[in-house]
């Protein structure tokens, strides 16, 4: 059984909808501590996201950004 990552509710410059508080933003090292914790290997969860992954490698690696649409991919399939 995989365990859940609770992911800060938003991006950078965005705020909690319930206390109105800042949230940091999400970076690469984050998404990878998230995959790391929940057991997925980048490969297993590329294949289940459908994006190369030499792509998430780069994202995880902060060669490239986190965009509002992987963050939300990671949420979806790391559970």
């Amino acid at each position: 059984m995989s365990k859940t990552f609770d992911f800060p509710y938003t991006m950078m410059g965005s705020t909690c909808p319930s206390c109105g508080a800042a949230r940091e933003s999400i970076d690469g090292r984050s998404l990878r501590a998230a995959r790391s914790a929940c057991g997925v290997s980048l490969r297993e969860l590329a294949r289940r996201i459908g994006l190369s992954a030499a792509y998430l490698s780069d994202v995880e690696r902060n060669k490239r950004n986190v965009t509002p649409m992987l963050l939300g991919l990671y949420r979806r399939w790391l559970v």
